[in-house]
């Protein structure tokens, strides 16, 4: 019996969803469950993962909800809970991020995406997406400028103005769909003549931006599992750029995620 705890926004569920996946393929006859603390899924849109995606929801159960309570009580005198920091094959409760390539390898392939509704505003940036040499660039503020999330090192300017060159060296004509939970700032500070600024798809809606990134042709990523699924899912991209300051919340490491043929700056 394993149980697997999904907790914050869509981008950690999706990775939470692959140690899910890990341990059905490793022990198809093993019954492993979902447990979903609502309290640990509200920071964001909640519960989004099996909404957005077309994948299996691991079952909860009275039972199962029982063996994590009764896990957590015993991990405050004895720890039997794996964590990032403390993987463990044999545990029964995992409780983490799961950030490490060790549960797909680097040749992952995409999650399928549940088909999507979209207004006239993204239909016109999709179609726009994919008649043009389209690169993304995700730029995250919001809540990574708050103290308690520090270590997250947010993606300075720099950053953003080496990525942009060396895609302007390597691709013929590029167009840049930049999303942002701060478009103004970036409207401010990224000066970029051939750019779309998307800044429509707010609160429940904010997925799209996920999937619109999915189809653009090249990427530059934030530190942000957001971006990063973007990244990943969709169209293959042979570009990819990726900043090397990268901290896992939960550990202060750098996680163990990106392709070989990613840049990293």
């Amino acid at each position: 019996m394993k149980i697997i705890a999904f907790k914050d926004g869509l981008g950690n569920q999706l990775f939470q969803y692959r140690l899910y996946s890990y341990f059905k393929s490793k022990s198809p006859k093993e019954r492993i469950y979902g447990y979903y603390n609502k309290k640990w899924l509200k920071a964001h849109n909640g519960l989004e993962i099996f909404d957005k995606f077309d994948i299996e929801k691991p079952k909860s159960t009275h039972f199962s909800n029982f063996i994590v309570l009764l896990l957590r009580i015993i991990d405050k005198f004895i720890h039997v809970i794996a964590r990032d920091n403390s993987f463990r094959e044999n545990a029964i409760l995992y409780i983490g991020y799961w950030q490490d390539k060790h549960f797909w390898n680097d040749n992952m392939s995409p999650l399928p995406m549940q088909s999507i509704h979209l207004n006239s505003v993204n239909e016109n940036v999709l179609n726009l997406i994919k008649k043009t040499q389209s690169v993304f660039i995700h730029v995250r503020r919001g809540d990574y400028l708050k103290p308690e999330n520090s270590i997250y090192n947010i993606c300075n300017i720099e950053y953003y103005i080496k990525a942009i060159n060396i895609m302007n060296k390597k691709i013929s004509s590029p167009y840049y769909f930049i999303f942002s939970d701060d478009i103004e700032w970036t409207k401010n500070n990224l000066k970029i003549e051939h750019a779309y600024y998307v800044n429509n798809n707010k609160g429940m809606d904010s997925f799209i931006d996920m999937y619109l990134m999915s189809q653009c042709k090249y990427a530059i990523i934030a530190n942000s599992t957001f971006s990063y699924w973007g990244a990943i899912n969709g169209c293959s991209k042979s570009i990819v750029i990726y900043p090397s300051r990268w901290k896992i919340k939960a550990t202060g490491n750098i996680p163990n995620i990106f392709k070989l043929s990613w840049t990293a700056l």
